[in-house]
């Protein structure tokens, strides 16, 4: 059932209201190092305002929010309608798979879905069925651009943890009126503005609508809903914007969303071809983690400066394709990528889209020089 837009309006205003209470949560010991601010970004709605939410009723309020914005976008599960989604977009940066695109996905049930992709000279055919999924190409990876394509429309929105970190602040997405909520697992109480290591939602108050998700600083995917599409109480934006280290790499357009429960089943079954050829592997969802890098010896080690690269995953633990979300510092950003390049990230049943907080610790070496005389 969908909230009504008054009720969702409610939840703003409660929210808002919770925002200008004064916090009480500032803690009472400091990290032991500092982090290197985050890089300027157009992109970047969380500028100020932003307060950590402590007591229930402004967690509920939020996590209200949130999970309205989920639904629109939860398109597996045991009873949701049967669906053909298609859709086309154009991409363009320093990947191996780039240009033009297409996808279309027929799910009726976990064990009846079916979806093929093709970007640029990429094609791929992916059939779940049973515990397995079979391939036209069972070894061949999935290009990064499709990946993401799919997380935008298929899982944008992860219900935080019961005890995460929240903050949240009014903002304005794209010349619309939103709220701004910040999730993480594990991190100091901060100031303004946007942290590291957290994930960013952007909801319309108005309609619940996901207007911006952010998995890591220097990722922003803007759902425009000029046009959009009604779907089973879903409503999903038909045209989509994901822009990395401040340039759009990929525009995305949903050309429909149908109805599939009079498909037959059957049909959408692996050919005796594809099981000839063996089972193949599946996809995840986006997946963030941190990759230290030790400062030179003898340093005394004070800050902290990420760089994210964002990467797809093979199963056996090797980036296939990556890109960093920032590019503020050349020297530190051609170091992350080859890093994650050379890395092994230990062995998987699925690619995974993973978001890699290269973390370099970066210090003053003459104080420790200083303290041993």
């Amino acid at each position: 059932m969908r909230l009504r837009p008054l009720f969702v309006s409610l939840l703003f205003f409660s929210l808002l209201f919770f925002l200008f209470l004064p916090s009480s949560s500032a803690r009472q010991t400091q990290p032991q190092f500092s982090w290197a601010p985050v890089p300027f970004d157009a992109n970047e709605p969380a500028t100020s305002g932003l307060k950590v939410l402590t007591n229930p009723q402004e967690r509920s309020a939020a996590l209200q929010l949130l999970d309205r914005a989920r639904q629109n976008y939860t398109f597996y599960g045991p009873h949701t309608p049967a669906f053909t989604m298609k859709l086309s977009f154009t991409s363009n940066g320093p990947l191996q798979y780039e240009g033009q695109g297409t996808m279309q996905e027929t799910w009726i049930s976990y064990g009846a879905d079916r979806w093929s992709a093709r970007i640029g000279s990429a094609e791929t055919l992916r059939v779940f069925a049973g515990r397995h999924t079979w391939s036209d190409n069972p070894a061949a990876p999935i290009p990064l651009r499709v990946q993401m394509a799919r997380s935008a429309l298929l899982w944008p929105v992860v219900n935080p943890r019961p005890r995460v970190m929240l903050r949240a602040g009014a903002a304005t997405v794209e010349g619309k009126a939103a709220m701004c909520i910040l999730t993480s697992e594990s991190m100091p109480v901060v100031d303004q503005p946007r942290h590291w290591l957290e994930k960013e939602y952007c909801v319309d108050p108005a309609s619940g609508n996901l207007l911006l998700w952010s998995e890591a600083p220097g990722h922003y995917v803007l759902y425009d809903y000029t046009t959009s599409t009604e779907f089973q109480g879903h409503v999903v934006a038909n045209d989509i914007s994901i822009y990395e280290a401040g340039s759009r790499v990929i525009k995305i357009h949903l050309d429909s969303l149908q109805d599939a429960s009079g498909v037959d089943p059957q049909s959408l079954r692996p050919t005796a071809q594809l099981v000839a050829k063996g089972p193949s592997f599946g996809l995840r969802p986006p997946v963030k983690f941190p990759m230290r890098v030790p400062a030179s010896q003898g340093t005394v080690i004070n800050l902290i400066q990420p760089v994210f690269v964002h990467a797809t995953i093979d199963k056996d633990g090797h980036a296939i394709e990556a890109e960093a979300l920032q590019n503020s510092n050349p020297e530190l950003t051609s170091r992350a990528l080859d890093l994650v390049k050379n890395s092994n990230q230990g062995e998987a049943e699925a690619q995974r889209e993973a978001f890699i907080d290269v973390e370099f610790l970066q210090g003053n070496q003459s104080a420790q020089i200083v303290a041993a005389h």
